[in-house]
């Protein structure tokens, strides 16, 4: 339709004014578009965390089961059985291992009682992270297909004395950096933890350690990375030292050597800062030489003390005795000397009130790992927080107790199929406790709650665990009240029913502990007086000790073996001594489980003896294993952590020994 306007008459066409964004709405995109780019940004972060962690358990992963895949492969390879003792002429070499005194749980523990004890805005550390970090284990293994190989000094292999030149003038002995790899079908392996050496503590004023130098935890085992102040290391290392065996190397039946050089004796230094330091003596007098080469070497006694001894390389037969082994040391007690021992530093403060025992509380002395130009050969993998070796203990008590529902089992269901459901009557049917998928707590010796579970009567579903060797004086050191009624008697507990006193008083340790001289304590045994040597070890042992021509016995005032050179008067002789301590058919005969006598027979009183067996039976033996049963298996728990994710993760392998 056309439209007509009268002529003459302006027309005017008006337009909408143009508006813009307003300040307001201006200001709600841009906090739109900002709320958007913090959300792009809070998911690209989240991809980026999970990738990051995602690749940090896969690289764990991996490390896990480079190290679970080596301790596999040695404990398949194991020379010997672990059925102690070893025979007199096998010559199959040895296994032991030493359950340190800390638990997978004590630094959790540890952990709870700093926080309880602390202010509620103090910002304390939590351990609990950190499990079992000082057990030690050490065998002899074969090779297989690929040897083993080791570093080995050129005078050695070229059978002269080495000499003490120093042509590069760096401060050491040339012939002891000349070092050739050599190979071997078997080899002495070691495995143990060490913690981190401290770049710098508050504590040690005026040491500047930022080239993390080891020597000065070795000059001083207190010197840990311990940032946030709790006495426990921050971090630790696996360890894994080769010693090659190869006894051929031997000359007239030691190894080369020339005065000082190559020989056992004192270890002295400097640190880096120039300050000397002189290490225990004879805790670590071998352990210039161990660091010095990978042989599996030792002591070769000249019986004068102002010289230092010769060292020989080691055959499997010659491993077999403990004192042989690396690491080992029998300390000087005065007209007697302790029991082949390992030679291990104090612990951390921490372990003080779990195991506050005078030797065996601690790791291995670090001054045995490699340290100058080797620093970091024998490290396994680091960023570790558990090493833990367990044994398996078939007579170990497995306790329930009924979970929320106040039932055994599922809360009303027949769990075992036997007609009853739950309680006959008022009696509850303890077949159905710790039925899988019920709510009941089934605890092992590993738990921190298992000594209050047996305090409270909990029921007995089973036997049979995986656990720490000497299980039973670790509930105590880490508070438990024990009873002679507790079901505590089993093969690995260490604890003896026939010995056992509630303390302050009595002798809680089996024979077999004793004997083997890893517990010594004081007769005036009492809770101040904690046990003076406590090395809990499986050993397959030797019975050389019973043909040596040496006794091996308790000396006043001493309970546990030590080997005595003085004569039989230490017994009940002597002014400061009290009391006969060996039956006397035992002080008048040395190695009597070798003399085709039946010597403990018949007592005093001409009556027949109840622990008599026969000729030369057990119980004429000065020594025992420490443990003196065949090894069914054992589990090795590794736990790791990436530092930078803080992820966790650990990894187990188990190895029966019940076929071999």
């Amino acid at each position: 339709m056309l439209q007509h306007f009268p002529k003459g008459r302006s027309v005017r066409f008006h337009r909408s004014p143009r508006r813009g964004f307003t300040l307001l709405e201006v200001l709600v995109a841009t906090t739109v578009t900002l709320l958007m780019m913090a959300a792009l940004a809070k998911i690209f972060k989240d991809i980026g965390t999970s990738m990051k962690q995602g690749r940090a358990t896969l690289e764990l992963n991996n490390r896990l089961r480079d190290v679970t895949f080596r301790m596999r492969r040695d404990l398949q390879n194991l020379t010997c059985t672990p059925n102690p003792p070893a025979g007199d002429t096998t010559g199959m070499g040895y296994m032991q291992y030493y359950d340190g005194p800390q638990t997978d749980y004590t630094t959790t523990i540890y952990s709870t009682t700093l926080n309880s004890n602390a202010n509620p805005l103090d910002d304390v550390p939590n351990t609990s992270r950190i499990g079992d970090v000082d057990d030690i284990l050490m065998a002899t293994v074969r090779a297989g297909d690929v040897w083993f190989t080791g570093k080995v000094p050129s005078f050695v292999l070229e059978r002269r004395a080495p000499s003490a030149a120093d042509n590069d003038g760096n401060g050491r002995i040339d012939d002891l950096e000349n070092l050739i790899s050599v190979g071997a079908q078997h080899a002495e392996v070691v495995v143990f933890m060490e913690p981190v050496v401290a770049g710098a503590r508050t504590d040690f004023p005026g040491i500047d350690n930022s080239q993390r130098d080891q020597s000065y935890l070795v000059a001083n085992t207190d010197f840990y990375q311990d940032n946030d102040g709790d006495s426990v290391p921050d971090a630790y290392r696996l360890y894994y030292r080769t010693l090659i065996i190869r006894p051929d190397l031997n000359s007239a039946g030691v190894l080369p050597s020339s005065g000082a050089i190559f020989t056992a004796g004192p270890v002295s230094g400097t640190l880096p800062n120039g300050t000397p330091f002189s290490l225990p003596s004879p805790l670590c007098d071998m352990s210039r030489i161990h660091g010095a080469c990978d042989l599996s070497i030792r002591r070769v006694y000249d019986g004068d003390s102002t010289t230092r001894d010769q060292v020989a390389a080691n055959s499997l037969e010659d491993l077999v005795d403990p004192a042989n082994r690396f690491a080992h040391v029998q300390i000087d007690l005065g007209n007697s000397t302790t029991m082949p021992l390992l030679a291990l530093g104090p612990g951390p403060a921490m372990l003080a009130s779990f195991n506050p025992t005078g030797v065996g509380s601690g790791f291995l002395h670090p001054a045995f790992t490699l340290q100058g130009e080797r620093t970091g050969e024998d490290i396994l993998a680091s960023d570790l927080l558990a090493f833990d070796v367990k044994a398996f203990d078939p007579g170990c008590t497995l306790l329930a107790s009924f979970g929320s529902d106040g039932a055994p089992g599922v809360a009303a269901i027949d769990d075992d199929g036997n007609g009853v459901q739950d309680f006959n009557g008022s009696t509850p049917d303890l077949n159905e406790a710790g039925w899988a998928g019920s709510d009941d707590l089934v605890l092992s010796p590993n738990d921190p709650g298992y000594a209050t579970a047996m305090a409270t009567g909990a029921v007995t579903v089973g036997s049979g665990e995986y656990v720490d060797l000497g299980w039973a004086h670790k509930l105590v050191t880490h508070g438990a009240s024990l009873t002679a009624a507790m079901p505590l008697w089993s093969q690995l507990s260490g604890y003896s029913q026939n010995n056992f006193m509630a303390a302050p008083s009595g002798f809680p340790f089996t024979d077999a502990l004793y004997k083997s001289g890893m517990a010594i304590q004081n007769r005036a045994f009492n809770a101040s007086q904690p046990p003076l040597v406590l090395q809990t070890s499986y050993d397959t042992w030797t019975k050389r000790y019973e043909e040596d021509g040496i006794l091996q016995g308790s000396r006043p005032p001493l309970t546990g073996n030590v080997r005595i050179n003085g004569n039989l008067q230490l017994y009940g002789n002597g002014a400061n001594e009290t009391g006969q301590v060996l039956p006397a058919w035992r002080r008048a005969n040395i190695d009597a489980a070798r003399d085709g006598i039946d010597n403990n027979g018949i007592d005093s009183s001409g009556n027949i003896d109840p622990n008599r067996i026969g000729v030369d039976d057990v119980s004429e033996f000065e020594t025992s294993p420490p443990f003196p049963v065949a090894l069914r298996g054992l589990k090795i728990s590794i736990r790791m952590e990436d530092p930078g994710t803080r992820t966790v993760r650990q990894m187990s392998i188990a190895q029966e020994f019940v076929s071999q």
